[in-house]
């Protein structure tokens, strides 16, 4: 492997990781960078000539863009069912104390 594909490899995994921690905290804006650099790169690599087959280009990029906003979902998701589950803590004590 050389240092180009390793690089782009680390590259990727930092992406989904940001993706899922964006999604979180709920960073909309900031969760689009990635789909849309995603996309970017993938038209100047069709353009150049880099990956001249189109139907590995469409495939690459709705797996690539599926992927990035599917973790910046399950990080939003994990979010929303931690603050659910924290507001029903807080009910249970809310009734338990009026009794």
């Amino acid at each position: 492997m050389n240092i180009f594909s390793a690089l782009l490899w680390v590259i990727v995994i930092v992406a989904t990781i940001l993706q899922y921690v964006l999604g979180y905290f709920n960073k909309k804006i900031l969760g689009s960078i990635f789909p849309i650099v995603f996309t970017f790169f993938l038209i100047i690599l069709f353009f150049k000539g880099k990956d001249p087959n189109f139907f590995q280009s469409v495939v690459v990029f709705i797996i690539g863009n599926i992927g990035l906003i599917g973790y910046f979902i399950s990080g939003n998701n994990k979010r929303k069912k931690k603050i659910e589950k924290e507001m029903n803590i807080m009910k249970a004590k809310d009734i338990s104390r009026k009794k």
